[in-house]
Parts: C-alpha cells; structure tokens; sequence
C-alpha cells in the first residue's frame, strides 16, 4: 500500500474506511500503516497489512452515500 490509497478496515468489531497518509517500520521491522478515517473525519489510526484490504468502487459509492445521508441528516 502506498500513501493515498483508499483501504478499508477488515476484522475485528469495528469498520473504518479512510485514505493512507503515512507508512513507517516499527523497530522490530514490521510494516504498519497510518489511515486517516472518513468518519469520523480526520481520525487517525494505525493498522498492519493483515488488516487493511484496498477499496473497491462498489466500497467508495457506499461511503458516498453515507456521508452524503449523514450530511442531509444534519440540516
């Protein structure tokens, strides 16, 4: 994965959608990736490659219309 690519979450308890904004190396050599979420917006979490899978078209509609109802609502 490289920095602006659109991932998804996979596993665990919780989704995420969002955009890599930064990669690094742990000291113990691991590769771990920072995503910055869609929503909320502008939250920052680290995950390894197990847990990140790239977005397909069909995942970017679902965000769009997601913010985009999510946006309605607030009016």
């Amino acid at each position: 994965m490289d920095t602006g690519d659109r991932v998804k979450k996979i596993g665990g308890d919780y989704s995420v959608t969002g955009t890599v904004v930064s990669a690094f190396y742990k000291a113990s050599g691991q590769m771990r990736y920072v995503v910055e979420a869609d929503q909320p917006r502008g939250l920052l979490h680290i995950y390894s490659a197990a847990n990140l899978q790239p977005m397909t078209w069909f995942d970017e509609l679902k965000v769009f219309v997601m913010l985009a109802v999510a946006n309605l609502l607030r009016l």
